[in-house]
């Protein structure tokens, strides 16, 4: 079991780095573009960490509710992601090509 742990956290951080990567494109290209959405990436995530707060600090709404919340927040916070990854690929097709191709082969692993 350990073992396993070892590789998913190993294979975790390989993707998140190969993430980074890309965010490091799409900032090279497109500056101003990708600072507006990193803004909105942040927003989200704020708006995530009180929900995951509420949850762990026993709230008084019920916890599926505040689970069904947290999904929407997910999925919506996901699109200002898929825009950065996709000025990344305007900005250098060739370069996030081979990210990508790494980043996939990272998550497969991950879901063994």
């Amino acid at each position: 079991m350990n073992k396993t742990s070892n590789q998913v956290e190993n294979f975790r951080l390989k993707n998140n780095t190969n993430t980074i990567n890309i965010l490091r494109l799409s900032f090279k290209h497109f500056p101003e573009e990708s600072k507006a959405l990193l803004i909105e990436v942040n927003k989200g995530d704020a708006k995530i960490s009180q929900l995951l707060s509420e949850l762990a600090n026993n709230n008084t709404r019920d916890y599926t509710a505040v689970l069904d919340e947290l999904e929407a927040l997910r999925a919506e916070n996901n699109k200002p992601w898929m825009e950065l990854f996709r000025l990344a690929k305007v900005g250098d097709s060739i370069e996030y090509s081979t990210l990508k191709v790494k980043a996939d082969e990272y998550s497969k692993k991950i879901n063994l």
